[in-house]
């Protein structure tokens, strides 16, 4: 390995010029980790072979202005941000994020980072040494930067190298999926750069009615478990008290109030004073099953204490609060939030949000609104339909599916008249069915013996007998330790090793097959949708969440963008040969993110 600093404008220029057509691997080093203040210190970019880097101080970044570079980097998204607010026309160059690739290599890994990879492959601790010796990048030696910067972009060109002879390897074309999912970030990214506005004041009136909520769940819970809280804290107060050994002391000893905010105190509370029968729920850390009173587990509780419901909405407008109201005030900039998408960070393919996590905002309740577009522009939702049902009628090719899709039909009331029985319990067993319940879940939720719930789960099964089969082949990949790959190509592996019938592999291997076309389709319709609106000043796609594109677009056109909206999310369904039309549904122009 060579590293070497360049110094003038036209030793950049030449070497730029010697890679014109062909990928250079490509790093920055600055002030600090946000891109849209960080002061560029260094770029770092391949030499004249594959073992050499050449480095160059912010300076010298002028150069890069004149030229349409085949970039490679690792989460280049930095990169891109901190490149374009120094005026280099990042947006014209051709990017490859060597995290993506990892990612679709291999979904199963813990860390992405630079340093694990590096550490795993060449066990080259040269990062931790470097940090050991110098607080930041700015006061270290010359020598070092060069070591240190150069030696990132080294080890990015090898793990792309690599990556690309995996691909190669496959039995199918991996180019579309890796570009397919580029262009996604890309789309996304113009969203994190120009960000979001917010509209202030009614943030901080929702802020206010959140808190009010907040305020008023809080007696309603403790009034709920008043006898049970009651015996609890004397206790506590007591046993403190006679820890203390002088009459002072015991005196000065306080009552302390039962806080809902302790899960240990509220496990006391539900299954030892109240006697509700405990929950439990997978641990994947201890492998274990493990009590719980999440809110998953008190779901379950159902209506056994009054007082569960308030727990639920007490912790549901706690995180609200906390996650979007104050975390949104804590991330304003200039009256926007710059909002993160990570689209190598789920299993599915389905889009991470962070800063904040707009996938999860309660689609009820009005948190949404606080969300607006540009001036002169109108919110339009665009969403696929009873998208999961879809596929999984064109997958599977169950007839009843095909029936619910066709004709408009509710999978509740097919189940129901499957099985002979009331609408609520099919429902109420089709959620159960979709994460796999066993037989003897069926005969708790219709209220009939083991051999009847037997009976009732193969009954199911016979009613949806296309899912059925596709089930038996996912199941089958799984014990196998095999893999499974989408309509889209992309890849979900399993190890092989001893499994029990409740094993989360078994869901997660068929839902995968479900949803990550859908998740990849939605992706596919964003970016295809957001180039047409781009291309003709039109507006653009904010982001996407799930099954649903939002955009903006000005008012005036909105019939325009309506019809090319529904004609782009159904012609993407035409991308993987689906013989079921895909279903879009398009909101009313918004003056805000409504629910």
């Amino acid at each position: 390995m060579k590293f070497y600093e360049l110094t003038t404008s036209q030793d950049v220029e030449s070497l730029l010029k010697y890679h014109e057509g062909r990928p250079i691997v490509l790093d920055t080093e600055a002030s600090s980790k946000d891109p849209r203040t960080a002061a560029l210190i260094d770029v770092q970019v391949t030499g004249y072979t594959p073992e050499e880097v050449a480095i160059f101080p912010a300076c010298l970044v002028d150069v890069l202005k004149d030229f349409r570079l085949n970039v490679v980097a690792h989460w280049y998204k930095y990169d891109y941000k901190l490149l374009h607010r120094y005026g280099v026309p990042v947006d014209t160059w051709q990017w490859t994020d060597t995290i993506i690739l990892e990612h679709l290599l291999d979904e199963n890994r813990s860390s992405y980072k630079l340093d694990d990879l590096i550490q795993e492959r060449w066990g080259d601790d040269y990062k931790a040494r470097f940090w050991q010796r110098n607080k930041s990048y700015q006061e270290a030696p010359r020598a070092e930067q060069i070591d240190y910067a150069c030696r990132d972009v080294l080890y990015t060109g090898r793990i792309y190298k690599d990556a690309i002879a995996k691909f190669g390897t496959f039995g199918f074309p991996p180019t579309s999926l890796v570009a397919h999912v580029h262009k996604l970030s890309r789309c996304l990214l113009a969203t994190e750069e120009a960000g979001i506005a917010v509209d202030l004041a009614y943030l901080q009136a929702k802020g206010a009615e959140v808190q009010g909520k907040i305020q008023t769940l809080a007696p309603q819970m403790r009034e709920a478990f008043a006898p049970e809280i009651e015996v609890m804290e004397l206790e506590a107060w007591e046993k403190e008290i006679l820890r203390r050994k002088t009459l002072k002391g015991r005196q000065g000893v306080k009552r302390v109030p039962f806080s809902f905010e302790s899960s240990v105190q509220v496990k006391e509370l539900l299954y030892e004073r109240c006697k509700l029968p405990p929950q439990s729920k997978y641990n994947p850390k201890t492998k274990k099953r493990q009590i719980s009173v999440d809110d998953e587990c008190l779901s379950k509780l159902g209506d056994l204490h009054p007082g569960i419901s308030a727990i639920r909405d007490y912790r549901e407008q706690v995180k609200i609060y906390g996650t979007y109201i104050e975390g949104t005030l804590g991330n304003l900039q200039g009256g926007r939030i710059y909002p993160s998408f990570n689209v190598a960070g789920t299993d599915t393919g389905r889009v991470a949000h962070s800063a904040p996590n707009m996938a999860n905002i309660p689609a009820i309740g009005g948190i949404r609104g606080m969300y607006v577009p540009e001036p002169g522009m109108v919110l339009l939702s665009a969403d696929y339909s009873g998208q999961e049902v879809c596929l999984e009628a064109n997958f599977t090719k169950d007839p009843n599916l095909k029936k619910i899709v066709a004709e408009g039909l509710s999978k509740h009331d097919i189940t129901a008249e499957g099985l002979q029985i009331d609408r609520k319990k099919a429902k109420t067993l089709n959620f159960a069915l979709q994460y796999w319940c066993t037989a003897g879940k069926v005969a708790k939720i219709l209220g009939v013996s083991k051999a009847e719930g037997e009976r009732a789960y193969q009954k199911y099964w016979d009613t949806y007998a296309g899912c059925r089969t596709l089930k038996q082949e996912t199941d089958a990949v799984v014990e196998q330790g095999g893999t499974l790959v989408t309509a889209f190509g992309r890849m979900r592996r399993f190890a092989r090793k001893k499994r029990n019938e409740f094993d989360a592999d078994y869901r997660k291997a068929y839902n995968f097959i479900i949803q990550s076309p859908g998740a990849d389709l939605t992706s596919m319709a964003a970016y295809l949708l957001n180039g047409w609106l781009k291309a003709n000043g039109l507006g653009r796609v904010l982001f996407t969440i799930h099954d649903e594109i939002l955009l903006q677009c000005p008012p005036e056109f909105v019939t325009l963008v309506t019809k090319k909206t529904r004609e782009v999310m159904v012609q993407c369904g035409e991308y993987i040969n689906l013989e079921i039309p895909l279903k879009v549904e398009i909101s009313e122009p918004m003056p805000r993110w409504e629910d």
